[in-house]
């Protein structure tokens, strides 16, 4: 069995593993993603993507995309602490809705206030929005129903080897996300992800100048 190159392989695609592959194809560095399931966790409860997190997700082009499943931004929310849910909280917090930090932050000019005020929304709109800009991006090879399984140090790289996972369904072929940022010029020219979905992977990083180049590993390296 032979074995395919990857700069990176990402294991696990729920929302870091899913940053952690969008913000590499941002740099133009392609990545592999296994995912053993084959949809986005249930995760009912709000989350919170503080206003930090919202730059970073503006600097993917995804903040507007993720705002549309958030609440409406007129919308005040406050945070409410309880010993339990019968008790009256013994302390609230009060949230500005998004459009007033939006005023209050355009009054700053010293940098001390983010760019991009909180969202909240669901757990699960989040995670399904991410993970179908993974599936849909060039540069990104998701592979859902895979599961990892073994793991080898070599000079100057790490042998993997992931599978497919008998109690998960294969989903159908990637297909675009909507929403989703346009790939840049790099992932046209991108070589790095499999071809063979049933091979083990080569984790190389980069080569550097007067570096050797990457040799195929030997067959039945896996174990």
């Amino acid at each position: 069995m032979s074995a395919s190159r990857t700069p990176v392989l990402v294991v696990g695609a729920g929302l870091a593993g899913c940053l952690l592959a969008l913000e590499l194809a941002h740099d133009g560095v392609a990545s592999i993603v296994v995912e053993r399931s084959s949809r986005s966790s249930w995760h009912p409860e709000l989350n919170l993507v503080s206003g930090r997190g919202m730059e970073l997700l503006r600097r993917l082009g995804l903040a507007d995309l993720v705002r549309s499943d958030g609440v409406d931004p007129d919308r005040s929310a406050a945070t409410a602490w309880s010993r339990s849910f019968g008790e009256s909280p013994i302390l609230v917090t009060p949230m500005p809705s998004v459009n007033e930090l939006r005023r209050q932050y355009a009054g700053t000019t010293d940098g001390s206030a983010p760019v991009e005020p909180y969202a909240l929304l669901t757990g699960v709109d989040l995670a399904t929005r991410l993970r179908d800009c993974v599936r849909a991006h060039p540069l990104i090879d998701l592979r859902e129903g895979w599961i990892f399984t073994d793991l080898r140090l070599e000079p100057g790289r790490t042998f993997a080897t992931p599978r497919p996972w008998s109690g998960a369904t294969i989903p159908p072929p990637r297909r675009p996300g909507p929403g989703c940022p346009p790939s840049g010029s790099a992932a046209a020219n991108s070589s790095s992800t499999c071809s063979d979905p049933s091979s083990p992977y080569s984790i190389s990083p980069p080569a550097r100048p007067g570096a050797p180049s990457w040799t195929r590993p030997r067959r039945g390296a896996s174990r």
